[in-house]
């Protein structure tokens, strides 16, 4: 690694607070040390657990084991869009209304594909790089443009979108109309119109949107993922008609929120690469519960843990800004008996 590609790493990690680069940021680096390698350096060095230490030791010990100068850059685009999701307040947000009717919402690699194709349909050159962060899609969109025969890197400017809305944030103002359609209908939608909103808090500016859009009595379907997925274990049906027709029939087109959800498995079979071959006809229960008195921030940690499919469903992401209410749920499988139960507290 040269000197000038460890300073841009330098930068780019520094964005970071401390937790966030032992759990988010190390991963990205698991080809050259792990977590626990990075404390055992930094306890055996008695550094502080403070940002710069701890990007100083993890720089020198992938120095040490050898990480070229194009392996850095292949993760460097990353880690700055990474950055921008963890620190948005920093920078400026333009906000967008998409228009038209999007019914199924995009996971990274179909955004990223439709936004190549669109791009190259319209002949527009740029790269780009797309994560999904705390229920929110983030995309870094680099410029390339023909200056004197020869191409030319712009800046990268960055586009936040929250799973299933129809609104996108830009953190560059002066974004050509072309790029701005291309953007819109990589997302699934057909236009997009300036919504006069400019800030720092992504947040309470898309609630502004919210309750404005509300106002005018507009409503809008909710958003659903991709039909049947078909895996090497069989056919995905979590996502089916079916079932969001029965979820959609139990809660209504407002879903309850949920302050205390208990799932209830029995007879469950005992699974796995490398199963005892006397567990093949023992069964086991289950009970788990989570209780919260937020919502929108268990639904936000279980996505984050691998709990929930992120993006998850829609009917998901409607309980983070619904009324409280009682509701409980029983789906009864045939094969293995399987009960789960969804109960909710009272508001």
């Amino acid at each position: 690694m040269n000197l000038d590609i460890e300073r841009k790493l330098s930068k780019a990690l520094k964005q970071f607070s401390v937790n966030t680069l032992f759990n988010d940021v190390c991963p990205y680096f698991q080809d050259w040390i792990t977590q626990e390698e990075l404390s055992s350096e930094i306890r055996r060095l008695k550094h502080n657990i403070d940002t710069p230490s701890v990007v100083g030791v993890l720089i020198n010990l992938l120095k040490e084991n050898d990480i070229t100068n194009a392996e850095v850059e292949d993760l460097l685009s990353t880690f700055l869009l990474l950055g921008t999701a963890y620190n948005s307040s920093r920078r400026t947000w333009t906000s967008y209304k998409l228009e038209g009717d999007c019914l199924q919402v995009k996971f990274e690699d179909e955004i990223k594909e439709d936004l190549k194709h669109i791009l190259e349909e319209n002949q527009l050159n740029a790269t780009i790089a797309i994560k999904t962060v705390d229920c929110m899609q983030w995309i870094q969109v680099t410029e390339r443009r023909l200056v004197k025969k020869r191409w030319k890197d712009y800046a990268p400017y960055y586009v936040a979108c929250f799973i299933g809305e129809p609104y996108m944030f830009l953190s560059k103002r002066d974004v050509s109309d072309d790029f701005l359609k291309s953007l819109s209908e990589g997302f699934g939608y057909t236009g997009y119109k300036y919504s006069n909103l400019n800030g720092h808090d992504l947040e309470s500016m898309f609630s502004h949107l919210r309750q404005k859009g509300a106002k005018r009595g507009i409503v809008r379907p909710i958003s659903t993922l991709s039909n049947i997925k078909v895996t090497s274990s069989g056919k995905d049906f979590s996502q089916h008609e079916n079932r969001r027709k029965f979820v959609s029939d139990i809660m209504g087109t407002s879903p309850p929120k949920i302050s205390n959800y208990v799932v209830v498995a029995k007879n469950l079979p005992w699974k796995g690469r490398v199963q005892h071959p006397s567990l093949k006809t023992k069964t086991f229960d289950m009970k788990i519960e989570f209780q919260t008195e937020d919502t929108a921030e268990m639904l936000l940690d279980m996505a984050e843990h691998g709990c929930l499919k992120v993006p998850p469903p829609s009917y998901v992401v409607n309980l983070m800004s619904t009324g409280r209410n009682n509701i409980k749920l029983r789906v009864q499988n045939g094969n293995g008996a399987t009960d789960t139960e969804t109960q909710t507290d009272a508001g």
